[in-house]
């Protein structure tokens, strides 16, 4: 299978490596979407790591919801 035929049958896969992380998610993704007062408590023990307070995670706002029951 030549690259042309990976591209076509992945692409998804492809344009989501090439996005750039920023710092503060990547350490809120890595380390299972830890919470901001958890985040927070990390970086005063690892001053590398980064948080945003402003950032927002679609994945942690869309696991709060609750699902409706199916009849």
């Amino acid at each position: 299978m030549n690259l042309s035929n990976k591209m076509t049958c992945y692409p998804s896969k492809i344009v989501s490596s090439l996005v750039p992380l920023p710092d503060s998610a990547f350490w809120h993704f890595r380390l299972g979407h830890l919470s901001f007062s958890r985040m927070k408590s990390l970086q005063s023990m690892f001053p590398f790591v980064h948080v945003d307070s402003k950032a927002t995670c679609d994945v942690c706002h869309f696991a709060k919801h609750r699902k409706l029951p199916f009849p």
